[in-house]
């Protein structure tokens, strides 16, 4: 059989290159299966919200989860990132079969806390990496009418404060607005100087937006700067001292990241796309 000259010499390089080609392949589909396992659950969801009543004690979630890999799933427990939060198996150690399916339910402990409550859930399984589920509460304040105040006298002030939102620094005004909140940072600041008007329940004025589902993008800029600076045409004063106010910079400030805190960005975001 006859053979160009050089042709055995040009196979032999391209089976060099085919060989370092499949090693390469074989290398590369390596790191994907060690970067990304194959998948074993399904979950409905790997975080939940909940907005709790006023006076909630503890606030309830389920997280319902399938096997959808070939073998069983053995989930050992359940851990949490705080001891106020328990996240209970079916039972210990838990077996899942292949299309098995069932619940983990979580609890968290509500008792002194305030604002919105973040905790995490770690899901230990056999012979397979962890994986993690969080759930966050956010607690409505409804603040009590003033003693004495009537229906009337509340929507006198509420005409006040539209004529001029400054109003609510003055006279009588100031008894509710202000006072019980000397001294205060933070949390404690908004329950007594803000949720007077933002959380007033059945009783808030409906020019009153709700602070947790502005149709805005909020973050730590936003929330400082409407404190300090009051909001156009609205019953929004500027609290600063600076606009005629009675806050100063760091109560402002404490405020501000109160706010940032319990209200999350990403939520806020979520509610100006709707």
């Amino acid at each position: 059989m006859h053979r160009r000259p050089g042709c055995w010499e040009i196979n032999v390089k391209n089976f060099k290159v085919a060989v370092a080609l499949l090693s390469f392949l074989a290398g590369s589909a390596f790191l994907v299966s060690a970067a990304s396992p194959p998948k074993l659950l399904a979950w409905d969801a790997v975080h939940k919200e909940i907005v709790c009543k006023p006076g909630a004690k503890s606030a309830q979630f389920a997280f319902s989860v399938t096997n959808v890999s070939p073998k069983d799933v053995i989930i050992l427990r359940t851990p949490t990132t705080c001891g106020c939060t328990v996240a209970k198996l079916p039972e210990e150690p838990w077996v899942l079969p292949p299309g098995g399916s069932g619940q983990i339910k979580v609890t968290v402990d509500l008792t002194d806390k305030m604002g919105t409550v973040k905790k995490g859930v770690f899901v230990i399984i056999s012979n397979a990496p962890t994986e993690m589920l969080s759930v966050q509460a956010a607690m409505s304040v409804i603040i009590p009418p003033p003693t004495g105040m009537s229906t009337q006298d509340r929507a006198r002030n509420i005409q006040l404060a539209k004529a001029n939102a400054r109003a609510i620094f003055q006279g009588s005004c100031a008894d509710c607005h202000v006072a019980p909140s000397q001294g205060r940072m933070g949390g404690d600041l908004y329950i007594t100087m803000c949720a007077i008007c933002h959380d007033a329940g059945e009783r808030q004025a409906s020019a009153v937006p709700n602070l947790r589902h502005l149709k805005k993008p909020v973050d730590f800029n936003f929330w400082k700067n409407t404190i300090a600076n009051g909001v156009t045409n609205s019953l929004m004063p500027g609290f600063a001292k600076a606009n005629g106010g009675p806050l100063t910079e760091a109560e402002i400030q404490s405020l501000a990241e109160y706010l940032n805190k319990t209200i999350p960005p990403s939520a806020s975001v979520e509610s100006a796309r709707q």
